[in-house]
């Protein structure tokens, strides 16, 4: 099973949909989407979603599209209702290519697009106009008919948000694309189709301000599910690759399958929050890379880092400071806990200097909406591959400042996912004495862990999420709250840590937290999971774990 699948058809990275087709990588057929888009003739469209979410694929599928490459649309959804046979210039700015905090730079590249563009489809322009895009651009369709030019346009707000600062540089880069841009609205007559992308929504004081009839689609519901992979898309197009993680993780299909929704489902964008995707980043990554030893691991979240859209945002510290506190709110609630933010302020746009630090932390794909109740839009961390990461982002330097980095690191390195489904499996109170001892037993003997329970607490929700586990901490509940919770393949399991004093006898705690389990029905919250809960003792003045007891 292991060595019968062809690992190369997973198409990891790839942006290019010739390749695709022509290396018979696996295409997940979106077409019909992208042809109710493609009859939108009377405005410019604009589509944005976080990085490596498939954009830079969706332009490359309309640009064979509208070159008539038909070969390439064989036994897809499009191919009988795709009826338009004209054969359009198409123009593809591609910005991440362009973007420079030089302005010299800057303009060369945009210039070499256009001048590709005129080589392409051998039309002339003056050489002294080679330093200005937007002279050149209209030389160019001075040459087209009406309808007879596409445009698309992938990252159009990376060079605004790839370089932080307000340099004389950047304010040079910001008004050449203002210009341009109000050069497109004047000669819109010449565009059968204008298409953009980007990660944010930023175009009322911004570059996209000139398009004042600008169609945004980025909240529509109908197109919530054109880039990422829904739940039957996955079964449809990997369930062999999915059979295959069963195999190498020596669990059960649906095992995997309830772990893959855990780890890298809950993002959606659209306004009715009724359409979910997985991150197709993730989902690759994991099924080609999964072995024995390797599992579900954060493979968009820590892909080139932080987005840079973020890195140069949180310049600013005011923000950072507030993205603090709206993460840590969240990570303090189980894993669906939420801020609130007003549909309004979703829906309008805002240049990218004075968004809300929580519509950005959406806009980059580190939130999703959860939940809509007529002008209140709830915003939350989409899934455990996001809530390990916030966690690292924020709540490390607080909760476990605490700690030397090198058991930090030491933590998440040794987090053995494995271990955890095995101790959930049988229930047995030695599996779990087995991991919180082995917890206990990384800090040395002058660790000064065991001086407070709140200290192992979060530990041990450090190290269940480190293990890709979905884990709670402090669940407000009716009459009290969980210490800790986590739940695992339909499963829910409850922790109710005590830690004894030089004065304390064991068998009395054990009873009294026995009992405060039991009265106040920890662990007993929507959904109704079967439920296994613990009593677990560690020692203060022996800095070790004593007893692990299973309550019922």
């Amino acid at each position: 099973m292991s060595n019968s699948l062809d690992l190369q058809r997973l198409p990891c990275g790839e942006t290019n949909f010739e390749k695709m087709i022509d290396g018979n990588l696996i295409y997940v057929d979106k077409t019909d989407l992208i042809f109710e888009l493609t009859k939108i003739e009377s405005s410019p469209i604009l589509f944005t979603r976080p990085r490596r979410f498939g954009k830079s694929l969706l332009i490359s599928v309309l640009n064979n599209l509208f070159r008539q490459r038909r070969q390439y649309f064989k036994g897809l959804k499009i191919e009988k209702l795709w009826q338009d046979t004209r054969t359009y210039k198409v123009l593809h700015l591609d910005f991440s290519a362009i973007a420079s905090n030089d302005f010299g730079k800057f303009n060369r590249r945009f210039t070499d697009i256009l001048k590709s563009f005129a080589k392409e489809y051998q039309l002339t322009y003056s050489e002294e106009l080679l330093n200005e895009p937007r002279a050149v651009l209209r030389e160019l369709l001075s040459q087209c008919q009406n309808g007879e030019v596409v445009l698309l346009i992938d990252d159009y707000d990376l060079p605004l948000t790839s370089v932080g600062g307000e340099s004389q540089s950047q304010k040079a880069i910001k008004e050449c694309l203002i210009s341009f841009f109000s050069l497109l609205k004047a000669l819109s007559s010449k565009f059968r189709f204008m298409f953009i992308t980007g990660e944010t929504r930023s175009f009322d004081m911004s570059i996209l301000s000139a398009f004042n009839t600008i169609l945004d689609l980025t909240l529509n519901k109908k197109y919530g599910a054109l880039l990422g992979f829904t739940k039957e898309e996955l079964e449809h197009y990997f369930l062999a690759y999915i059979k295959r993680a069963a195999y190498e993780l020596d669990c059960t299909v649906d095992e995997v399958f309830y772990n893959l929704k855990l780890n890298y489902d809950g993002f959606c964008f659209e306004e009715s929050a009724s359409v979910l995707v997985y991150n197709p980043w993730s989902i690759l990554n994991f099924l080609q890379l999964v072995s024995s030893s390797c599992g579900y691991k954060c493979y968009w979240a820590n892909s080139s880092g932080y987005s840079t859209l973020i890195v140069n945002y949180f310049k600013d510290l005011s923000k950072l400071r507030r993205a603090h506190s709206y993460s840590l709110n969240m990570l303090s609630n189980n894993i669906d806990g939420t801020e609130v933010i007003s549909k309004a302020k979703l829906e309008s746009p805002s240049s990218i200097l004075d968004k809300d630090p929580l519509l950005m932390m959406y806009q980059a794909g580190y939130y999703s909406i959860k939940s809509v109740d007529g002008n209140a839009v709830s915003i939350g961390i989409p899934n455990l591959e996001l809530r390990q990461f916030i966690k690292n982002m924020f709540f490390d330097e607080i909760f476990l400042s605490n700690l030397e980095s090198s058991d930090i690191i030491y933590l998440r390195k040794n987090a053995d996912f494995k271990a955890i489904q095995k101790a959930c499996l049988s229930k047995a109170e030695e599996d779990f004495f087995d991991i919180f001892d082995a917890v206990a037993n990384t800090f040395g003997y002058d660790t000064t862990i065991f001086d407070v329970e709140a200290n192992l607490r979060d530990i041990l929700y450090s190290y269940f999420l480190y293990a890709h586990v979905n884990a709670s901490r402090e669940v407000l509940q009716q009459r009290g709250r969980t210490d800790l919770m986590i739940e695992m393949d339909g499963q829910r399991f409850v922790f109710e840590l005590k830690l004894l004093k030089e004065q304390d006898n064991l068998e009395k705690v054990l009873e009294d937290a026995t009992s405060q389990v039991l009265t106040r029905d920890y662990g007993k919250v929507a959904p109704i999971l079967p439920l296994t809960r613990y009593v677990v003792v560690f020692s203060s003045p022996d800095k070790c774990l004593k007893k692990v007891v299973r309550v019922d």
